[in-house]
């Protein structure tokens, strides 16, 4: 009986225990790193660096990543898989302005 419980008590402690996500994002066109990207998971916001990259911990009760950068779509990722390395690519937009009379 203590080995049944030993067991069940190291599996629910591996599952509590945080996972680190790597990752980087790039533009979906040109391929290069894009910096300054907003990612929110759960109540952290992260922040890619100049080369694209991030680093979070998975807290294992969220799932959903957002992410947001202005002239860029923004992008959802569902973390219901086990990733631990990501390549995002996220698609350029157009941003138009009204023509202006002066």
């Amino acid at each position: 009986m203590k080995f049944f419980t030993t067991l069940i008590l190291l599996f629910i402690l591996g599952k509590t225990q945080a996972q680190q996500i790597n990752g980087q994002v790039l533009d979906y066109t040109s391929k290069l790193p894009v910096d300054n990207v907003v990612i929110t998971y759960g109540k952290q916001t992260i922040i890619t660096t100049a080369t694209g990259k991030f680093s979070f911990q998975r807290n294992g009760s969220d799932e959903t990543v957002q992410l947001n950068k202005l002239g860029y779509e923004n992008y959802r990722l569902n973390l219901k898989n086990n990733f631990k390395d990501l390549t995002i690519y996220l698609k350029p937009i157009a941003i138009n302005l009204n023509d202006v009379l002066v």
